[in-house]
């Protein structure tokens, strides 16, 4: 699996210098393949873009009560 966390990598460091919808896709990238390694942290593909989370959050979804 480390292509995969290679790719997560690519995808994070492509996403800090991008904006719009270049971020956007990348953050749909980065999350289907964050969610693909930990399914129960991360929202998956589909929900991430029928809950309109696309390019708006970069953390797993089960963190709200980290500071």
């Amino acid at each position: 699996m480390d292509y995969v966390k290679n790719e997560i990598k690519r995808c994070k460091a492509e996403m800090h210098k991008s904006s719009g919808e270049k971020y956007s896709f990348l953050y749909s990238a980065q999350q289907a393949l964050e969610w693909m390694l930990d399914p129960i942290s991360y929202a998956s593909p589909v929900d991430t873009i029928l809950n309109n989370k696309v390019g708006v959050m970069d953390t797993p979804v089960n963190s709200k009560d980290c500071s």
